[in-house]
């Protein structure tokens, strides 16, 4: 399902207060005392959410604050929808996932269930809080797990990177966890491997025996890294982080910094720590670390409600060392010509970087 278009100006400072209240970002203490809303920002509230991922959420932080009452019926069915949405869509995938663990077990593959559908086993225990697209499954093995996806009716779609679909479901499969067989330059992020990470996941669930789940520091370090990559776009990102964060002590913060250097994610933990925005985070010294002014800025512009520009992912995602950063910048400007799938011979390649180039340059996604 594409995203859908977010409204082109800035929202006032009232559309914005409640997004990021929504996204765990704000107190609702600090909201207005009623939405005082005209009527088209309240139209620009709901298709913000919408485009943020926080139409659930939304819905929740108004009817828990009393302040649903004040929308239009139709804004509230609108809301509403959103929620419902989601729910049935998450139910649906819920149960493909044992379709799924079924087909891994047959074969005897393991897989780690990663980004939105992961969160929805504890992180949301309401699934109609947390919208997701498709599922995204990190499979060392990717031939094997493609093998017994393809045995319970999925379809190649895309063979780099590597899409399966069924239906209306897309079942995404990651041979490396940030997706380095795309852009190789992203190894360097973990350059002593991922072998740690994975023998530190934990199981999903009983009744999922070949599904895991990331390990909470190394899930809070992926999905930071994962919200970087694509320029902050959308707030319910920040809304993961914030809610895999709201128990944490400073004592937290500390380890994930000593599992970041662990496992050479550099200065993930830092990103991790600012995107979060706890008070825990806030006091410790991580978030001190290893994030530059300018990604700082970045991430103030976006939380203010701006739009990121097209290159703001190579400001707030940084390797350790400069060859690697450089190897980073090119790749990620100049994807290679298997990866951008079927394409006009040299010539249509090289308009594609040239275009790329360009947008990057001038700011466009």
């Amino acid at each position: 399902m594409p995203a859908p278009t977010p409204v082109r100006h800035r929202p006032s400072s009232r559309i914005q207060a409640f997004l990021l209240a929504a996204a765990g970002k704000k107190s609702a203490d600090e909201l207005p005392g009623s939405l005082r809303l005209r009527a088209d920002e309240a139209g620009d509230l709901l298709r913000l959410a919408r485009f943020e991922g926080l139409g659930g959420l939304l819905r929740d932080l108004l009817r828990r604050q009393g302040l649903d009452v004040l929308l239009a019926e139709d804004e509230r069915r609108f809301l509403d929808s959103l929620y419902y949405r989601a729910l049935a869509e998450n139910l649906r995938r819920l149960a493909l996932l044992e379709e799924i663990d079924g087909a891994f077990a047959a074969r005897g593959v393991a897989a780690v269930l990663i980004q939105g559908m992961a969160l929805l086993f504890g992180t949301y225990p309401d699934p109609g809080l947390r919208p997701v697209t498709d599922i995204d499954l990190w499979v060392p093995e990717r031939k094997r797990a493609q093998e017994a996806l393809v045995a319970v009716g999925f379809a190649v779609e895309h063979a780099c990177p590597l899409v399966l679909r069924r239906g209306g479901e897309a079942i995404d499969l990651h041979a490396d966890l940030l997706g380095s067989e795309r852009i190789a330059g992203r190894r360097h992020f973990l350059p002593w491997g991922t072998a740690k990470i994975l023998a530190s996941c934990r199981p999903l669930s009983p009744a999922l025996p070949r599904l895991f789940r990331l390990s909470p520091l190394d899930e809070m370090l992926y999905l930071a890294f994962h919200a970087a990559k694509h320029n902050l776009e959308r707030l319910v990102w920040l809304a993961d982080l914030a809610r895999l964060a709201a128990r944490w002590e400073p004592e937290n913060w500390r380890r994930l910094e000593e599992r970041a250097a662990e496992i050479g994610a550099g200065g993930l933990a830092a990103l991790a720590a600012v995107l979060a925005d706890s008070p825990a985070g806030r006091r410790g010294a991580v978030e001190k670390k290893g994030l530059s002014a300018a990604a700082r800025f970045l991430i103030r512009r976006r939380l203010k409600g701006g739009r990121l520009p097209a290159w703001a992912f190579l400001v707030l995602l940084r390797p350790g060392r400069v060859a690697w950063r450089a190897a980073f910048v090119l790749e990620s400007l100049f994807p290679r010509p298997a990866v951008l799938g079927p394409a006009e011979g040299a010539r249509g390649v090289l308009r594609h970087h040239l275009r790329r180039a360009a947008g990057v340059l001038c700011g466009f996604p």
